[in-house]
C-alpha cells in the first residue's frame, strides 16, 4: 500500500471533483439548518396552544403524537431509502416541507388577530374554539380573545405532523442512513 499524504485544502481543488461535492455537501447542510424543523419540535407544545389546542394536556398529547409520527415517517424512510435513491427522497422532502409549511402559513394567516369580545357575542362558536391570548403585563390574559374555527385547527395540526413527515423523508432518514 502506497501512502499519500493529504490536507485539507485538498477538499477545496478542482481535482476529482471535490470542489463540487464539497459545495453539495455544504449547500445541504445550510439548507438542513434553515428548515426550522427542530424549532417546530422545541417550540410544539406552545405552537398548539396557539392554534387552538387550549389545555395543556392536549397539546401535550398532539406534541407527543407528532413525535411519534415522525419516528414512524424515519422508520419507513430508512426502509425505502436505498432503493428508491436518496436524491429522490431528498427532492421529495424539500418540496414536501414547502408545501407543508407553506400551507400552514395560509392557514394560520389571519388567527392571530385579536378580535374583540363583543364581535363574539354575535358569532355562532359551535365549530371554533376560543384561544384567549396574553396581552398584559407578565403574561396575564385580558379580555382581547382569538377565535379559531375548528377547520383551521386540525388543518394546521396536518400541515405541522406533513412538516416533519417530509423532514423526515427528506434529511433526517438521509442523515441516519449515513454514507456510502
Amino acid at each position: 500500500m502506497t501512502e499519500q499524504r493529504t490536507s485539507v485544502l485538498m477538499l477545496f481543488q478542482s481535482r476529482h471533483n471535490m470542489r463540487y461535492r464539497m459545495f453539495i455537501a455544504v449547500s445541504l447542510i445550510l439548507l438542513q439548518q434553515f428548515t426550522g424543523q427542530p424549532n417546530v419540535l422545541y417550540y410544539a407544545s406552545t405552537i398548539f396552544q396557539q392554534i387552538g389546542f387550549s389545555s395543556d394536556n392536549s397539546a401535550t398529547r398532539a406534541t407527543l403524537f407528532l413525535g411519534a409520527t415522525k419516528v414512524c415517517a424515519t422508520a419507513t424512510a430508512l426502509l425505502f431509502l436505498d432503493k428508491g435513491g436518496r436524491r429522490k427522497f431528498l427532492l421529495l422532502g424539500a418540496f414536501g416541507m414547502m408545501v407543508a409549511i407553506g400551507t400552514l402559513g395560509i392557514v394560520l394567516a389571519d388567527v392571530g388577530v385579536q378580535k374583540p369580545v363583543e364581535t363574539l357575542c354575535s358569532t355562532s362558536t359551535a365549530n371554533m374554539t376560543l384561544v384567549s391570548i396574553n396581552t398584559g403585563v407578565n403574561g396575564t390574559t385580558q379580555s382581547p380573545i382569538a377565535v379559531v374555527p375548528e377547520a383551521v385547527k386540525y388543518t394546521s395540526l396536518i400541515a405541522i405532523l406533513m412538516f416533519v413527515v417530509f423532514y423526515a423523508i427528506g434529511f433526517w432518514a438521509s442523515d441516519m442512513a449515513g454514507t456510502e
